[in-house]
């Protein structure tokens, strides 16, 4: 519950959104791209941080309704 809380206090304060970020085309799995600490997941770029589906690496799906934070489904 606390991790939660915490998630949603820092997404309003970063006034941002839970979808990762896929500003880029990349081509393999698992390698850097070009947008700082972003990894290539299905030929996005994607921040594995937080992306429930790609949560700690490429595949790595969060549950129905868990919100994926710091790499740990939660």
């Amino acid at each position: 519950m606390r991790r939660v809380l915490l998630f949603t206090l820092m997404l309003v304060a970063c006034g941002g959104s839970s979808a990762p970020p896929a500003s880029s085309v990349c081509s393999s799995d698992g390698g850097f791209c070009a947008d700082g600490g972003l990894i290539c997941c299905e030929g996005s770029c994607t921040d594995i941080s937080s992306d429930p589906s790609n949560c700690g690496g490429c595949g790595y799906s969060c549950s129905s309704g868990a919100t994926c934070f710091g790499g740990t489904c939660g």
